[in-house]
């Protein structure tokens, strides 16, 4: 006999009158999307079933983009980042944080970004937002992608906009114990910088 199991998180902001009302709705994921790009300022949604799936479409992306090339994550950060690079099948440089505030070291990136990277992933860990502004001229120069990984940090505020706005490319998740909370998924946000790379990528299959 199987069990099914789910661990609660230690804090899930939904009332019981929303988890009533989930059940007798239409599907909103039209709505969700149209709410999510107005407030993030982007032009294209797509939602996932978790941020964990947003981040590996961001990667593969990012990599069919410029093949060959690894895509640089933190050398501290949570496990599903491992797990999308290995969803995405792509090569990986590991980059060192500021133990103090979990910030990219500059210089860590300088050496991975000389050798050639086809996206950085900025983590805003525990919800405390990174710098965007170092980064941005950085990797530009380098012709490498940012992709903003603020699935711990919806609702927080980054440069006078909010964090997941900034990046290439950004990923959001909704599961258990995030400050926006659906019980589970995720979004990848496209701002019109990068529209026509993810409609391009998304027009034939993506590497599996």
């Amino acid at each position: 006999m199987t069990l099914l199991r789910r661990q609660l998180p230690v804090y899930s902001p939904l009332s019981l009158s929303a988890v009533t009302a989930a059940f007798g709705r239409k599907d909103v994921r039209d709505e969700v999307a149209a709410r999510l790009a107005r407030d993030f300022a982007v032009v294209r949604v797509l939602l996932t079933d978790s941020g964990t799936a947003a981040l590996t479409i961001a990667l593969q992306i990012a990599a069919e983009r410029r093949p060959g090339l690894p895509c640089a994550l933190p050398g501290y950060g949570c496990y599903d980042l491992a797990t999308a690079a290995r969803g995405a099948n792509i090569r990986v440089a590991l980059y060192d944080v500021d133990p103090v505030t979990l910030a990219p070291r500059l210089n860590s990136l300088e050496s991975i970004l000389g050798s050639g990277c086809a996206a950085v992933v900025l983590v805003h860990h525990y919800g405390v937002p990174a710098p965007l502004a170092p980064l941005r001229a950085m990797l530009a120069a380098a012709d490498t992608l940012l992709i903003e990984d603020a699935a711990q940090a919806v609702g927080t505020v980054q440069e006078g906009q909010p964090a997941g706005a900034g990046g290439d490319l950004a990923i959001l998740s909704f599961g258990r114990g995030k400050a926006l909370t659906a019980g589970s998924g995720g979004a990848l946000l496209v701002p019109a910088r990068t529209e026509k790379l993810v409609a391009r990528a998304l027009a034939t299959p993506l590497t599996e």
